[in-house]
This record gives C-alpha cells, structure tokens and sequence, in this order.
C-alpha cells in the first residue's frame, strides 16, 4: 500500500472514531440527582375562596328542595418518587359531606407530579362517592402556567344552564358503566367548584350558593 492510501485509510478511521464518539456523547442521558418540591398556591387560587374558608354550600333540585353540604379544606405535603428519584409533592382536596347522609362523599382534589420525562403536571379531579366503586364518577383538569386547559378528553361547555341557572366554562364527568342511574354525573368550573352533581336517585343537585 502506497503512502497515499496509508494517509487516506489512516484519516478515514479517525473519522469513524470522532464520529462514533460524538454518538456516544449524544446518547448519554442526563442524569438528575434532585427535584424541586411541587408547590400547588397557583392551583389553590383557581377554587373558590369560600371552599378554602369552609363555607357550607347550598344546592337546589328540580323540586325546589335545599341540601346544605358542609365544607372541609385539607392540604399535605408528601414524598413522591419518579424514576427513582424521590421529590417533595404538595396535594390539597376539599371534602363536601352530607350531614344527612353518613355515607355520602364529594370531593375536589389536586396534585402536582413530575412525569417520567421530569416535566411538572398539575391536575384537579372533582370525584362523587369514589368510596362506592360500582356507583361512582369523576372527571379530572389540568393546569397549565396557571390557569385550566381544556384537553381532548374533556367534555367541555363554554356555557350551559342547569335548572334554570347558566354556569360558564363547565366541565361534565360521567359514569357510562353505571348502568343505576345513582350518582352517575359530577359537573365542575372554577367560578363554584361543584357546580352540580347526580344523586342516589337520578336527581340532579345544582349549586345555588355558598354560606354568607
């Protein structure tokens, strides 16, 4: 082999070599060793006051009927983990009880998480009698910078009335496997949290106010 190809080869297989290494530097995944604690104070500011300050609130049926559901505001900070990494997550939920009805339970929730690609997702979950798994529903929302996002998987209403009342920007949560009729529809929007929900009789309650 002439000097000519001895250079050429020799030039050719430091190529392969850098270029080899550049793939093996690009394929190397950044390693984290911490996460920052996900706070939740720009969710909290998307419910309504009065469910923080425990306000009572009413709701109204088609008859005319008033139920008074009492309000209780719970907030914790718990450890998470993500890709083995462990992190700091905040969860807050307000809890509405029947004082009539023991075994009645709704809720609204929050929770931020990191995903497996370490991007933060915060969501809020409205959920009726999640304590009955053969008559339950829910529906969840995300938060984007702060403010709700209207996803795909939304049934979503920019305006809708129940009983005569209208409610803006209205997120509605069905049960399309429970085949009874009770507690089958959970109904949301920012401006008054629960904004109306089915009961153990197909009646629709819908907000009518919060405690003065």
């Amino acid at each position: 082999m002439n000097n000519i190809a001895k250079f050429y080869v020799f030039f050719v297989l430091i190529g392969i070599l850098v270029f080899s290494c550049s793939e093996e530097e690009r394929e190397v995944p950044v390693t984290v060793s911490s996460l920052s604690a996900i706070e939740l104070t720009d969710v909290q500011e998307l419910i309504p006051n009065q469910l923080r300050l425990e306000k009572s609130a009413y709701y109204k049926n088609e008859s005319g009927d008033i139920k008074i559901l009492d309000v209780h505001f719970g907030s914790v900070i718990r450890p998470a983990v993500v890709n083995g990494i462990e992190y700091m997550q905040e969860r807050f939920s307000i809890l509405y009880l029947d004082p009539e009805d023991e075994l009645f339970s709704m809720d609204i929730s929050a929770d931020g998480v990191y995903t497996s690609q370490l991007d933060i997702q915060k969501l809020i979950s409205a959920n009726l009698m999640m304590t009955r798994s053969q008559a339950n529903c829910s529906l969840t929302v995300e938060v984007v910078s702060g403010k709700i996002a209207v996803r795909e998987w939304n049934d979503y209403h920019t305006s809708i009335s129940f009983l005569s009342r209208d409610f803006n920007d209205v997120f509605i949560g069905r049960n399309d496997f429970n085949t009874t009729g009770k507690y089958d529809q959970i109904i949301f929007n920012q401006e008054v949290g629960i904004v109306a929900y089915k009961d153990d009789s197909g009646n629709l309650w819908v907000f009518d106010g919060f405690e003065d």
